[in-house]
């Protein structure tokens, strides 16, 4: 399934924002389809951790994918 169809749930620290595909949650947050995309990658995902661990920031915006069975 390409990356865009799938199902992601958007989370702010431990807060529950929304879910549904990229499209989907960039039009609920108001942010971009690209910025909501770049959300999904691994590199994304570097910079949050590396916040958190030299910063302590524990409430930036995470993308988890929803996995179907």
């Amino acid at each position: 399934m390409k990356k865009r169809n799938r199902q992601y749930a958007l989370y702010k620290g431990d807060d529950f924002i929304t879910s549904g595909t990229i499209r989907e949650i960039a039009d609920k947050t108001s942010k971009t389809f690209d910025h909501v995309y770049f959300m999904s990658s691994l590199a994304y995902k570097r910079r949050v951790e590396a916040r958190r661990l030299k910063r302590g920031i524990t409430n930036s915006l995470e993308l988890i994918e929803i996995e179907e069975d």
